[in-house]
């Protein structure tokens, strides 16, 4: 593997879309935004299949026998773990900031890195915009699991291209503010998740309870108990879907705040008064229901789950493995 020398990577916010003044519009790209890592690599990483499959065509070209493959070097085949390339960087700390997926074939590569936090909220994402200042680039491989260090680590700069009009804040506040708008939008996504989870868990279940051959049907007075329990919280974490439906105004949901609270990532200068103000409903108000959804989703839904299990109710999504009982017992 060769990197190449790492330009400096300009820090601004790229506008979208173009402007038109006359009956024609011009448009041509821009040059790549963010940070441009050139990489040559010698040498692609051939699978097992690939290899086989290349070994065949070569007798095949020589006019001999393809052999068969046995079924455990299929299987072989079928679970071998390919290997991965990624370019990490890092701050001038050490600290991971992004890892980018690397080239798999040979030859000349450019990966772009769009100058983006990788988000905590969630999975796949970039969302916060890094400060300038000093970074490092180096290649890692990903083998079964394990990752190595390919090279040196390369540095470069970010650097902003404008002098704000108004004051400029603080960058590493800024981030942290950005970074703690990201944990606590990963705690209410999991937590709206996991209701809608429940609440389809809880359908299933009256469903099981109606069809099954069982005389406790006070079952149902506990899990509609449950599901209007959730079904509050969820309106809480979400909105009201009812008015929203009908495009009527309601209470902004947690969700919504943090929305808002996050919505100054689109620009260099960072989060306003509101923002902040956004954030501190949103962590205000799901303090309020935190330990509600832990109970409900947590200890409230297992002891259902025991209930069900006893009264032989057939198993549903979500529920533990049902224990094994010997044949002719009526335990």
């Amino acid at each position: 593997f060769i990197v190449f020398p790492i330009r400096r990577a300009l820090h601004h916010v790229p506008t979208r879309g173009a402007g038109s003044q006359g009956d024609s519009l011009y448009k041509a790209s821009n040059p790549p935004h963010g940070a441009v890592f050139t990489i040559y690599r010698r040498d692609s990483f051939k699978s097992k299949k690939a290899r086989r499959k290349e070994k065949e065509g070569k007798i095949k070209k020589q006019g001999g026998d393809v052999p068969t493959p046995s079924f455990e070097e299929l299987a072989a085949e079928e679970k071998e773990s390919k290997p991965e390339l990624f370019v990490t960087i890092r701050d001038k700390e050490g600290k991971l900031v992004r890892r980018l997926v690397g080239p798999a074939g040979s030859g000349f590569h450019r990966v772009v890195w769009n100058l983006r936090r990788a988000s905590i909220a969630s999975a796949g994402s970039s969302r916060n915009l890094v400060p300038p200042g000093k970074y490092t680039m180096v290649l890692e491989r990903n083998v079964k699991g394990t990752f190595e260090t390919i090279g040196k680590p390369q540095r470069f700069s970010v650097t902003s291209i404008s002098k704000p009009s108004l004051p400029a804040q603080d960058r590493e506040e800024v981030a942290a503010f950005y970074d703690s708008v990201e944990r606590l939008s990963r705690t209410v996504r999991g937590a709206a998740n996991r209701t809608d989870e429940a609440l389809e868990e809880l359908a299933e279940i009256n469903k099981a309870i109606k069809n099954a051959r069982i005389a406790k049907v006070d079952l149902l007075e506990r899990t509609h108990k449950l599901e209007t329990q959730l079904r509050e919280l969820r309106e809480a974490l979400s909105g009201d879907a009812i008015r929203s439906r009908f495009s009527e105004p309601s209470v902004p949901s947690i969700q919504r705040r943090l929305g808002g609270a996050g919505s100054g990532r689109g620009s260099t200068y960072g989060p306003t008064k509101t923002h902040r103000r956004e954030y501190e409903i949103a962590a205000e108000r799901f303090g309020e229901i935190h330990g509600d959804l832990q109970n409900l989703t947590g200890e409230e839904m297992d002891k259902l789950f025991i209930q069900l299990e006893k009264a032989g109710v057939p198993w549903t999504k979500g529920r533990p493995v049902p224990a094994l009982k010997k044949q002719g017992s009526g335990e």
